[in-house]
């Protein structure tokens, strides 16, 4: 029995025991505590050890460390030497507040303490003063790292006669209207780096408050590159008639790279005519006068990946001087960013390869031409999206000159390309007429033109000299001028249906210039687009085959004549719903040409669907006493068909011809043609 009461017992305290295993133990109290350190105050660029290895858990358990820098100034790249330990460390480069916070961490819990450590300018911050002028080499290291804290301070206007560099990092400050001029034997080296940028800059930053940087010396030495040039142009610096922050006198030379000229009082950088730059990656704003002036012969040093941004849009330009661009290879002037335009000041003459990038923009000076000359050629290609643009300054009623092309280049292009007020009256060099685009009959000049817009001439859109070519020429579109253009009688066939657009307030036609088309294959007459016509001015003399197509409208000038000569023929045959006709360029004003004289033998003499009318202004010539629309004379003998055509309108006769002596017209020419308004009868055979 008591070995049975024994056994229940220790069964009883076995079930009571496995009972209180079963339960959730109670949590251990979080005692974690962080101490991240004192707080501290050191100078920049010291190394900072931080200390946590206060910190506790008074449980007694081990815990992670986690530090992290919650602030620290906008421009430091501190970073701690290891997040994870008790004693990290770190550098602070910039003047300011570090606050750092430490967070320990185990199954108990977590707890945070922060310390901040206070970065100040190393006790000795004075500048080295320079008040004198640099007559041996020398070198300006960078004193202090803060960037804040000047190592040089400029007390005079410092001539540099000697080799003067200036390192990474290096702080110029400039007390009011002093400056830096780099003398001929002189020489300036300031090559910062990307993350040590040189700073030339006022002691007060207002804008124009030192004079600047003046490079005479033509050292191929001389050098800004990651350099800030700031509150300058207060004072001009002679030879310099105006202020500047960087001038480059003329036969100078500087190498201006991944630099930025800012806070200027008048011009951020001045090359002077004859002047030389490298120029890559640099930054103009805040300025108060003009950003750029370079030379013509320096414009294609400026790069598109530059960034310009003009105080107002007026000043949104680069200025280029000089008046000649001759260079061994082609060059290339480049769209330039933020809309900036590129500003002509001078009549230009360009003597070697131009090719203007798509949304190159070029802005003129009233009455300047834009003259492309010998050996010389403009390749000027936009894109519907990016056409390039010519146009003046300053807009309102003014005209620039124009441009002419003196060049037999078969590169002169002109394609996609906006021409806006040009033709001011005045004939470029060595013409007889003003136009927004002269070509000039000099080395048989090309010039292809496609998609090209011309407006606002007072004179002509496009005036192509006879003896000029035409290269190709199609969709092209004049608006608003005086006379739309005028080509050569030799090339008026090689444009296209679609060529030409004319919408003008003067008289919308397509001038024919030159009194002879004289070619080896046949010439054919296109109508062009909205109906405008062709106008010919004077008499002119076919000596090969002229085929007009249905559609073309031929107006004539006062007196002017459509003769065609043995060996040429003029075939012009229209449809029932498309006529031809011949007409003078103001018909019902008593405004008379003196018609059309077949001298020519040749069976593709036909006109068939026509209309002559204002004709008979004069007497044909060889023909006595005859006036008329249309004449066949007896030299070869003359020989035409004529049907289906209403001549109409005259001066003298509807048509005459010298059957006597051997001249020759369709019997039905009465029957099958119509007749009105004609003083002198329709048909006069004799």
């Amino acid at each position: 029995m008591k070995k049975i009461l024994l056994m229940m017992l220790s069964l009883f305290l076995l079930m009571v025991s496995c009972e209180e295993d079963s339960e959730t133990p109670t949590p251990t109290e979080n005692k974690l505590e962080a101490k991240a350190g004192p707080d501290q105050e050191v100078d920049i660029n010291t190394l900072v050890n931080l200390d946590g290895s206060a910190s506790k858990d008074g449980n007694g358990k081990t815990f992670d460390y986690e530090w992290t820098i919650k602030s620290m100034p906008a421009e430091s790249e501190a970073e701690l030497s290891d997040e994870t330990i008790a004693k990290p460390s770190f550098t602070p480069d910039v003047v300011g507040d570090y606050v750092i916070e430490l967070k320990i961490s185990n199954g108990s819990g977590n707890d945070t303490d922060e310390v901040t450590i206070k970065a100040k300018t190393t006790a000795n911050t004075t500048a080295t003063i320079i008040d004198g002028d640099i007559n041996e080499e020398i070198v300006l290291e960078n004193v202090f790292e803060d960037p804040a804290v000047p190592d040089y301070h400029v007390t005079a206007m410092v001539n540099v006669n000697a080799k003067l560099t200036i390192e990474p990092g290096v702080v110029i400050i400039f007390d009011e209207d002093k400056g830096l001029k780099i003398n001929y034997e002189g020489k300036m080296i300031a090559e910062g780096t990307e993350t040590q940028l040189i700073t030339f800059t006022g002691k007060e930053e207002e804008k124009g408050y030192w004079a600047g940087i003046i490079f005479m010396s033509s050292s191929l030495d001389n050098e800004i590159t990651y350099t800030e040039v700031k509150y300058a142009a207060g004072a001009a610096i002679y030879p310099f008639e105006h202020p500047t922050a960087i001038g480059v006198n003329s036969e100078a030379y500087l190498k201006l790279t991944y630099s930025s000229v800012e806070f200027a009082q008048d011009n951020g950088l001045l090359v002077k005519n004859l002047g030389i730059i490298d120029y890559e990656h640099n930054y103009f704003g805040n300025n108060e006068g003009l950003n750029v002036t370079v030379p013509v012969n320096q414009a294609h040093k400026i790069d598109a990946d530059s960034r310009i941004e003009a105080r107002t849009e007026e000043l949104n330009y680069v200025q280029l001087l000089g008046t000649s661009l001759e260079e061994e290879q082609e060059v290339t002037w480049v769209s330039l960013s933020n809309g900036t335009v590129y500003k002509l000041v001078e009549e230009v003459s360009i003597g070697s390869g131009l090719r203007l990038e798509p949304g190159t923009h070029l802005r003129f000076n009233p009455n300047k031409f834009f003259r492309i000359f010998n050996e010389g050629y403009l390749y000027a290609k936009g894109t519907s999206n990016d056409p390039i643009k010519m146009d003046i300054d300053p807009a309102g009623g003014f005209k620039w000159g124009g441009l002419l092309i003196k060049s037999s280049s078969p590169d002169n292009l002109l394609e996609y390309v906006e021409i806006y007020n040009a033709g001011n009256g005045q004939p470029a060099y060595g013409l007889m007429k003003s136009a927004a685009v002269s070509v000039d009959s000099d080395y048989s000049t090309v010039l292809n033109m496609k998609n090209t817009y011309i407006t606002g001439s007072s004179a002509y859109g496009l005036y192509m000299e006879d003896g000029s070519v035409i290269g190709q020429f199609d969709n092209n579109l004049f608006e608003e001028n005086a006379i739309p253009a005028s080509l050569p009688i030799k090339e008026v066939g090689k444009l296209t249906n679609t060529a030409i657009a004319t919408s003008s307030d003067g008289e919308a036609a397509i001038e024919i210039n030159g009194t002879s088309l004289n070619i080896e294959q046949e010439a054919s007459w296109v109508a062009l687009e909205d109906g405008t016509p062709y106008f010919i001015p004077e008499a002119v003399n076919i000596h090969s085959g002229l085929k007009l197509n249905p559609g073309v409208t031929l107006k004539f000038g006062l007196d002017a004549m459509l003769q065609i000569s043995p060996g040429g023929y003029l075939n012009a045959v229209g449809t029932p719903d498309t006529y031809i006709t011949f007409t003078s360029i103001n018909p019902g004003m008593s405004v008379y040409w003196k018609g059309i004289l077949i001298q020519s033998n040749n069976s593709m003499n036909v006109l068939d669907y026509t209309e002559v009318s204002y004709g008979g202004s004069n007497d044909m010539p060889g023909m006595v006493s005859t006036k008329a629309n249309i004449a066949v004379d007896a030299i070869s003998p003359g020989k035409l068909v004529i049907t289906n055509s209403a001549i109409t309108h005259g001066a003298g006769w509807g048509v005459a011809v010298e059957t006597g002596w051997g001249a020759t017209i369709n019997e039905d020419v009465e029957s099958s043609n119509s007749f009105d308004d004609l003083p002198q009868g329709n048909l006069y055979k004799y």
